[in-house]
């Protein structure tokens, strides 16, 4: 995993977006975000890289792709209930 896919790992921990999630579902939505991330955000993780470390803005760029993932994921599990 490259250095920018960790912080986005690292990222979703420390800033809840784990939080209250199943733990067998914690992989799979980790997956989910780094997958979506490289077709449609690739140009943020090439300034994580670059930068080597998240600027404010950066951060809210991050946040807004994180919550729409989040909201695409679990509407993707009811889905397959």
């Amino acid at each position: 995993m490259n250095i920018e896919e960790q912080v986005v790992s690292i990222f979703l921990g420390v800033r809840g977006y784990l939080d209250g999630m199943p733990v067998a579902k914690v992989r799979a939505f980790e997956k989910f975000v780094l997958d979506r991330m490289k077709k449609e955000a690739s140009d943020l993780l090439a300034k994580i890289r670059k930068d080597g470390q998240i600027s404010p803005e950066t951060e809210n760029s991050l946040k807004n792709s994180v919550e729409k993932y989040l909201q695409d994921f679990l509407k993707e599990q009811q889905k397959a209930q």
